[in-house]
């Protein structure tokens, strides 16, 4: 028996949902583009602050 098969019977399921493939709740689509236009202005933020502290950082060294 392999690690990997022992480790498989050792192992706790994720989830005890079952899969299926009945549709439970539908979102509209005007709902998804709110969603999107509430998460833009976060998404740039991000990207701002990545592109920001990269112009600061890059050229540092880390390590021992």
């Amino acid at each position: 028996m392999s690690m990997a098969d022992k480790m498989k019977q050792k192992a706790i399921p994720a989830t005890s949902v079952k899969r299926s493939k009945k549709i439970l709740k539908s979102v509209k689509r005007a709902d998804v583009i709110e969603l999107n236009q509430t998460m833009q202005p976060i998404i740039e933020q991000n990207r701002r602050e990545l592109r920001e502290s990269w112009e600061t950082e890059h050229d540092k060294i880390v390590g021992c």
